[in-house]
């Protein structure tokens, strides 16, 4: 395999002559050159990690992924001289001149078309694989929060990236390599988000939501200057890139900075402070928030059954479900359901720790198959040492949002017999991904190595050919199918989302306080309820 350090010898070489195509008059031969070398470098980087991944396929991902950003069908010749190049500088040279047919395309400017290169590396794995987000949040569940816990309308992956590595380049963190024009300055990069301000997600636990900012709410003013659509590039970069943020050089510790936000809600206006800090994101629930800000998981005294909420599975999200269970086991709770229906994964470590909580230790919980050719560990996911709470009744809520990781916790505590399964049959997600470094800013492309197999060997992952009939996803159990609509779904989510950033002792009713109101809880409990009482009451 020749490496990156040897493709810039390799380069020296005349290249095979690629299908002629139009060149814009801005567009440098040499800088063309420049680009062609890094898209098919980090190429080459992909293909020393991955056994899977072919040359000329990654080659012609890169062009069909240029072609998408610009909005263009791609020449079939473009491809064909992709797949038909035997050597580094041949394949270098048709990125290069893709590049260059390419030269005007707006979708193209600055570092994108990089980012649209190597997103289309893609091609040459699954439709789940592409270009990892530069996140910058202390939440799997946002890709940036400004170290808040807050994000905005538009802020998704790709614009987020974008706009991170215009950011380093303009402060000289990376090379401009192979821009076709100067390159980006902090004041003419554009906000990656929508305008107005239009908070999108608030992270429970984080500064924002203590501070009591809320979805919905528009952001008019940051630190008195009115948001503007005239305004809104410069202010979003002193949210994002705050004077005063950074790193202390000394200390070592993140500098903490304390924005003031002014927002409308409905039609009032509210002022508020809010100081950046590393946190820790609160996306396990129970049923009650208690007075010192720790979930009650108790949902039914009379017949001592609990609740617990888990969105999306970070690294520690096993510790706020084990804190919330362990707290019901000793009051005597007999009855658990674990809501499921908003999990949209995460770290799989953590979703085997919160499955295996339930179950026997060294039960298997799933079992990792790889794709042909890639070399990574094959392993087994087993419950670890406990405490393993085993005498609970359980109902595991689950429906169309339950993703990855919340299928897995699922599948187990079905496979083994260990809950029911309430609500309605889950998408079948379980490709399981590594990201690899590009090299060049810091940036990483996400690729599919393999799907997690249920404990009983057979598989979850619903692929592009699986029949309704097929094995995938998480189906309920016999008689618990609990369907609802879509606007019935979209308004439990939203009640959940409410329930979750309550204030801390705040006895307000809400919505989601009324189990009957949500069909899919109701029906749980009615389940659990008449099993317990057709049961003689067992010591946890």
């Amino acid at each position: 395999m020749v490496g990156p350090a040897t493709l810039a010898v390799l380069l020296l070489a005349p290249a095979a002559p690629v299908p002629a195509g139009p060149l814009a008059p801005a567009a440098d031969p040499a800088k063309l050159a420049e680009f062609g070398d890094l898209v098919y470098a980090s190429a080459l980087e992909l293909s020393t990690r991955r056994n899977d991944a072919e040359l000329h396929e990654l080659t012609a991902g890169a062009v069909r992924g240029l072609y998408e950003a610009a909005g263009t069908p791609v020449p079939p010749e473009l491809l064909k001289a992709a797949r038909d190049a035997k050597r580094h500088e041949d394949r270098a040279a048709v990125i290069a001149d893709t590049r260059g047919r390419l030269a005007a395309a707006p979708g193209l400017r600055g570092p994108r078309a990089f980012l649209a290169a190597a997103h289309g590396f893609r091609h040459a794995f699954d439709v789940h694989s592409g270009l990892a987000t530069l996140r910058v949040s202390d939440s799997g569940a946002l890709d940036m929060d400004f170290g808040l816990g807050f994000d905005l309308d538009g802020l998704d992956g790709p614009r987020v990236t974008a706009y991170q590595l215009e950011r380093r380049i303009a402060a000289g963190q990376v090379r401009p390599t192979g821009l076709l024009g100067p390159p980006p300055r902090p004041e003419t990069i554009a906000s990656p988000a929508s305008f107005p301000w239009r908070v999108r997600r608030v992270v429970p636990g984080s500064p924002a939501h203590r501070g009591g900012l809320r979805p919905g709410d528009v952001i008019s003013h940051l630190n008195d200057a009115e948001v503007t659509a005239l305004t809104a590039d410069r202010l979003f970069g002193k949210l994002a890139d705050p004077p005063g943020g950074g790193v202390d050089p000394k200390s070592g510790q993140d500098r903490q900075v304390t924005h003031v936000l002014k927002f409308r809600r409905g039609g009032a206006e509210k002022r508020v402070g809010v100081t950046t800090e590393r946190y820790v994101s609160m996306n396990v629930a129970g049923a009650v928030l208690r007075e010192d800000d720790t979930w009650d998981g108790m949902l039914d005294p009379l017949h001592k059954i609990g609740y617990v909420r888990v969105g999306m599975v970070e690294m520690r999200s096993n510790e706020g479900v084990a804190t919330i269970v362990e707290d019901l086991a000793k009051r005597g709770c007999r009855g658990l359901v674990l809501d499921l229906r908003w999990c949209p994964g995460g770290y799989v470590d953590a979703g085997t720790l919160i499955a295996g909580s339930f179950l026997p230790q060294d039960t298997v919980i799933a079992r990792l198959e790889l794709l042909p050719k890639v070399q990574e560990r094959e392993q087994e996911y087993k419950a670890t040492k406990g405490p393993h709470h085993l005498a609970m009744a359980m109902a595991v809520l689950v429906g169309p949002d339950t993703i990855g990781g919340g299928e897995l916790i699922a599948a187990a505590l079905q496979d083994h017999k260990r809950a029911v399964i309430v609500g309605q049959r889950t998408p079948g997600k379980a490709g399981t991904q590594n990201q690899y470094d590009l090299g060049y800013g810091g940036l990483a492309f996400k690729a599919t190595y393999g799907t997690t197999l249920r404990a009983t060997g057979k598989p979850r992952h619903r692929t592009a050919t699986s029949l309704p009939t097929d094995d995938w996803g998480v189906r309920p159990s016999p008689g618990l199918e609990v369907p609802v609509t879509p606007g019935v779904a979209e308004t439990l989510r939203g009640w959940a989302v409410e329930h979750g950033l309550r204030p801390a002792g705040d006895r307000t009713s809400l919505p989601f306080d009324e189990p009957d109101r949500d069909p899919v809880r109701a029906a749980a409990l009615a389940h659990l309820r008449k099993q317990l009482a057709a049961a003689p009451a067992a010591q946890n």
